[in-house]
């Protein structure tokens, strides 16, 4: 599969994936200003930091879709990118068994009416798969085109070199927060229980919070793989680069 195509696939499934949730996102964010006009200071800061992570992975696909010179990336990336496909492969299919198991479909959405709820939290699911499987297609495609290690030159557009730098910059911070998450959850779970416990509730299940953390760092960290390996590709290249320059 070509790397082009596949990013132009990933780009167009990520940015459909995020119309619902970030529509939602901005009605919810709009009821609380409502509500509580002194919170807005910190609500509106939070909604453009929101948008704007949001759309720095359809900001790579599209970046590495837009690079015209072919993409041979080095042959001990591979298995990396194999092995990130197949592992969100799994997890997509499990998460989208329990969803089908919990009756997920039917949860409400501000969008519309109680009828069509179901409706259109289902597009919401569909169209979210169908970025990961997007994600999915673009690993693969790094797996399928590779080059041997002597032909270490990747040359990519100054778009997708500036893109992918930022990328892999927020991302690296993205990930460390989400694995502190997997660490503190038991702190977390503490605190939960007891809320819980005080409200008259039943409290949440440990077991499944800490799948639930696993599972976040474990997707975020498949969607990290493709900038990771562009970026590191790319320094690499410069790097061969320069200790050609050198011994010349």
């Amino acid at each position: 599969m070509d790397i082009r195509k596949a990013a132009l696939v990933a780009f167009i499934a990520a940015v459909l994936s995020l119309v619902i949730p970030l529509w939602n996102a901005m009605q919810q964010m709009r009821a609380i200003t409502s509500s509580h006009p002194g919170w807005t200071l910190w609500v509106i800061p939070v909604a453009v930091l929101v948008t704007l992570f949001s759309a720095l992975m359809p900001a790579f696909y599209f970046a590495l879709y837009r690079t015209e010179s072919p993409l041979r990336l080095p042959r001990h990336f591979r298995s990396l990118s194999l092995t990130a496909a197949l592992v969100f492969s799994i997890f997509m299919a499990v998460e989208f068994y329990q969803v089908a198991r919990s009756g997920a479909w039917g949860r409400t959405s501000v969008l519309t009416g109680a009828s069509d709820a179901w409706n259109m939290n289902r597009v919401s699911i569909l169209l979210g798969a169908f970025a990961d499987l997007g994600c999915v297609l673009l690993l693969f495609a790094f797996f399928q085109n590779s080059r041997d290690e002597s032909d270490a030159e990747l040359s990519v557009s100054t778009l997708l070199a500036r893109v992918t730098d930022v990328v892999v910059k927020v991302w690296v911070v993205w990930l460390a927060i989400n694995l502190l998450r997997v660490i503190m959850m038991p702190v977390i779970y503490v605190q939960l229980r007891d809320y819980a416990l005080r409200a008259g509730g039943n409290p949440p299940e440990l077991s499944a919070m800490i799948f639930d953390a696993i599972r976040m760092l474990t997707v975020q960290s498949c969607l990290f793989i493709a900038p990771f390996v562009v970026y590191r590709s790319r320094h690499a290249s410069k790097r061969h680069e320069h200790e050609q320059a050198q011994e010349g």
